[in-house]
């Protein structure tokens, strides 16, 4: 999830504003788990957001630059196959907020090592 954090620090955050926000919310919904990113910052124009959302699923895309949210979405989509979604969209206040969804049922079929 470290690439999420960093486009706000890169494409959000505001020197100029002295309350930069950047907060992850998690929790578990009736039919799987969900984290939250959600920031205040300059949010992304229309048009680039309709090109982040198209070419994200499309790894042939190189069009949108998008890479590190596109790294984010290939590796969850690795783990946990259809089981996963990722949502991009502008905060009604300010900034961007990205919802990463993992259905219950696909985590119950994920290997996980104990490195305890």
């Amino acid at each position: 999830m470290q690439p999420l954090a960093e486009n706000f620090f890169i494409h959000g955050f505001d020197a100029g504003h002295e309350f930069n926000l950047y907060v992850v919310n998690g929790w578990e919904a009736d039919d799987g788990y969900v984290l939250e990113f959600v920031d205040n910052g300059q949010g992304i124009p229309a048009e680039r957001l309709n090109t982040v959302r198209r070419t994200l699923f499309n790894p042939d895309d190189a069009s949108s630059g998008s890479i590190g949210l596109r790294n984010v979405y290939t590796r969850l989509h690795f783990f946990y196959g259809d089981g996963c979604t990722i949502e991009i969209a502008n905060n009604e206040e300010a900034g961007v907020k990205i919802a990463v969804r993992i259905s219950k049922e696909v985590i119950e079929h994920v290997q996980v090592d104990d490195c305890g």
